[in-house]
């Protein structure tokens, strides 16, 4: 038979042990979620990287179709083209249209072309965008090459739209998506500074 002295140390060792497993209980709980929620932010990053693939892909197939509309003003071509860019917006996307006068943003725009200013200019004007460009998320943020150092300018010319993606971070159905990353620069005349 136990000794009372005997039962308070065998009680005192099993109270220990009991704590040491709820420890443990708790850090094995702690740590599966953890995984679970990079798994789950993994997963939500191979699809963001998958869709942005495919959008880059897609943009020289939309250039294509408003270039022919721009020649052909087909009606059918126009509700195609309409369609097409509905399917960017739902994903998200927005063009980056900047008009003549705006301020030259080496962020979303890409200056492909200086020009002289045809008078007396500040030193951030810019003369011309030629075509839009879309916003690219981090993974794709490759530098780059802006003619002129991409100096604050106003914009003369739209040579070819851009696309982004829209902040919808504040959304809570939307918080996975990429945030106002260009996808590709605005590309755009830019005032030649003197």
């Amino acid at each position: 038979m136990r000794k009372p002295k005997d039962n308070q140390q065998a009680d005192g060792k099993d109270k220990g042990k009991v704590e040491e497993l709820k420890n443990q209980l708790v850090r094995t709980l702690a740590d599966y979620d953890n995984l679970r929620k990079r798994t789950e932010s993994e997963r939500e990053a191979w699809f963001k990287f998958a869709a942005e693939r495919i959008v880059i892909r897609l943009l020289p197939i939309l250039d294509s179709i408003e270039s022919a509309q721009n020649h052909l003003k087909d009606q059918g071509l126009e509700i195609a083209l309409s369609e097409f860019k509905k399917v960017l917006n739902e994903e998200g996307l927005v063009e980056i249209s900047p008009k003549q006068g705006d301020e030259f943003d080496p962020e979303v725009h890409e200056a492909i072309e200086l020009v002289e200013a045809p008078g007396p200019v500040s030193d951030s004007e810019s003369l011309e965008t030629r075509r839009e460009g879309l916003l690219r998320t981090e993974r794709f943020s490759e530098p780059e090459v802006r003619p002129g150092g991409g100096e604050k300018g106003k914009i003369e010319e739209l040579v070819l739209t851009g696309w982004k993606f829209e902040d919808l971070s504040a959304l809570p159905a939307q918080a996975g998506r990429a945030g106002g990353k260009v996808v590709r620069p605005a590309k755009v005349k830019v005032t030649k500074l003197s």
